[in-house]
């Protein structure tokens, strides 16, 4: 992040948008947010809209056996 400070900014937005969690993937590019429903995801995804940064909303399923 160092070398790129507008990542520590969408995760900062993030976070104040309600998500509960927020790290980068990897070395990047992906920055992701959990939040615990859709309205506050809502919210998050609202409040990244002065980046210049795609966003989408989805959901987990539960797991396969």
């Amino acid at each position: 992040m160092p070398a790129h400070p507008v990542i520590a900014s969408i995760k900062a937005a993030m976070l104040g948008a309600g998500a509960y969690y927020s790290l980068m993937s990897g070395s990047g590019p992906t920055v992701f947010g959990l939040t615990a429903d859709k309205e506050t995801a809502k919210r998050v995804q609202q409040a990244l809209t002065d980046f210049d940064v795609e966003t989408a909303i989805t959901t987990t399923i539960g797991r396969r056996n």
